[in-house]
């Protein structure tokens, strides 16, 4: 029997999009993907979604696999109501052996879950529309790491087939949106500071955003004296890695390794050989770094995101991403020597960061332990 084809339950959605760059070039690695994102994470579909592929006229082995792969949740919701389901290996049971989607192949496009016919895309159509693709996603760091020049944007002609937000922002905040990201993504390209200090210049305007909506991020940008005191900042990257073992898990592996890095020797002593050996096979990281952050500041709709209800709480979130996975990348790096080893870790970094709301918890340890001016903030992440 072949696949009966059966229509989007989706509006079709066609029109000018901004997107980087980079995006024009990207493709699905396949098969040679070492990070698939068809393994390792939950994936989560809507009930629509769930009693359409259950509802394909297709051959039995289809059927077969479909029963196997699409499983209802035992505590479900009509945006939250199934799950796929992975073989022993932690692989999405529709992963063929030459690394693509059976239930792609058999019956085309259409039919699949809107996340995996999209990801790692992120089409947005709310505060204004954009598309990009995740740091969590190999192919994209590949692309951003191609070189040395500050992340652009262009405006192309995209179409998709998504679910209309409910809600629409009003005009004010859609001009409010369009124009904090972009001086926000503006800091952070201005490379005539350092990293940390472009970050902290976020945390100024931002702060000043809360008071004033209308404000304006300062011109001056000087450089920030911030006293560096590493034994500090490594022990409450430590903590953070504790707590996030205990809690989700998800990178269990890296922050144990790291972890033992520091617990025999001299904490000092041990961080400046790990980032002499890092900054060696990396000379060009401080760059690496600011276009993981752009990317992601603009996948993420940063700082309009939906777990805050303040400027201020994004970045603290901010703060501690950069601060885990510059703690992360320089330890593990002392067993690795390439860039696709730090490629392989940074993209593990940002799979967590999308699906164990590590953004929320991390800005909310953060602030247990203190750390939440701009002042004390400037001072942890001079890592």
């Amino acid at each position: 029997m072949a696949t009966k084809t059966i229509s989007s339950i989706y509006k079709k959605t066609s029109g000018v999009f901004l997107v980087p760059e980079y995006y024009k070039n990207f493709s699905c690695k396949g098969k040679d993907c070492r990070n698939t994102c068809c393994s390792g994470w939950q994936v989560l579909i809507p009930m629509k979604e769930y009693y359409k592929i259950h509802g394909l006229e297709c051959k039995k082995s289809v059927r077969e696999r479909i029963d196997k792969t699409f499983k209802p949740l035992a505590s479900r919701t009509e945006s939250r109501f199934a799950e796929i389901a992975f073989d022993f290996e932690g692989k999405c049971k529709m992963l063929t052996d030459e690394g693509y989607c059976f239930l792609h192949q058999s019956c085309g496009e259409t039919v699949l879950p809107s996340v995996c016919r999209y990801f790692p895309r992120g089409p947005r159509i709310d505060y204004a529309w954009e598309c990009s693709t995740s740091n969590s996603c190999e192919k994209t760091l590949e692309l951003l790491y191609e070189s040395n020049d500050p992340i652009r944007f262009e405006q192309r002609d995209l179409t998709f087939e998504m679910e209309i937000p409910a809600n629409k922002p009003k005009d004010s905040d859609k001009e409010m949106y369009i124009s904090v990201r972009e001086n926000c993504i503006e800091i952070l390209q201005d490379r005539s500071m350092s990293l940390p200090d472009r970050i902290v210049a976020i945390g100024h305007y931002l702060q000043k955003l809360d008071m004033n909506p209308k404000a304006l991020p300062d011109r001056f940008l000087e450089g920030f004296a911030f006293r560096q005191d590493i034994v500090s900042s490594i022990k409450v990257a430590r903590e953070l890695g504790d707590w996030f073992i205990h809690n989700t898990g998800s990178l269990e592996e890296y922050f144990i390794i790291v972890d033992n890095l520091y617990d025999d020797l001299d904490i000092s002593t041990i961080y400046k050989q790990s980032k002499t050996h890092f900054e060696a096979i990396l000379p060009n990281h401080e760059i690496l770094f600011e276009k993981t952050l752009v990317n992601n500041i603009f996948f993420r709709q940063f700082p309009f995101q939906d777990y805050t209800d303040n400027f201020k709480d994004e970045f603290i979130a901010l703060c501690g991403k950069y601060l885990i996975m510059r703690y992360l990348t320089i330890g593990l790096m002392t067993k690795y020597k390439s860039k696709n080893d730090f490629i392989d870790i940074i993209a593990r970094i940002f799979r967590t960061i999308a699906h164990t709301g590590f953004e929320k918890n991390v800005m909310i340890r953060l602030k247990q332990k203190g750390y939440h001016l701009v002042s004390t903030l400037g001072e942890l992440i001079q890592l």
